[in-house]
């Protein structure tokens, strides 16, 4: 019997949760660019390390640790590890 992966968006993680990028949502293709270019790509291992209200949050993806605004992190669709 095979499990079905939970799933949210990276806004959603809970700190500490580690998880793996799925897809991007509703993003231009500059922004997307970017993010890859940051590491942030499908398949790659993300945690959110600290959320503000309201403010970006800081994750990290290998040994990088980089801030994503809230806006963006709606659209990251990850899977729960």
């Amino acid at each position: 019997m095979s499990q079905e992966r939970r799933h949210c968006h990276l806004s959603q993680l809970p700190v500490g949760v580690p998880a793996t990028i799925a897809k991007f949502g509703d993003l231009p293709d500059k922004e997307i660019r970017s993010l890859t270019d940051l590491g942030l790509v499908r398949g790659a291992t993300v945690q959110v390390l600290t959320v503000t209200e309201g403010g970006p949050l800081l994750v990290a993806i290998a040994d990088a640790r980089m801030a994503i605004n809230r806006d963006v992190a709606d659209q990251v669709k990850v899977f729960i590890n």
